[in-house]
């Protein structure tokens, strides 16, 4: 089976892409938010306040 020049760029690019917008996702959608509760855990730890909303 032939591959034509430009299937050759066009795959792989759109593979990259694919896995740059899971990862991107993935990151703020999940990641962010335990590190925005880790850092309120830590904050409430050292200053030994009670958590109060």
């Amino acid at each position: 089976m032939k591959i034509s020049f430009q299937a050759k760029f066009l795959i792989p690019m759109a593979v990259s892409l694919s896995f740059g917008l899971v990862a991107a996702t993935a990151l703020t959608l999940i990641f962010v938010p335990a590190l925005y509760v880790v850092i309120r855990e830590l904050t409430l730890f050292v200053t030994g306040d009670q958590d109060v909303p």
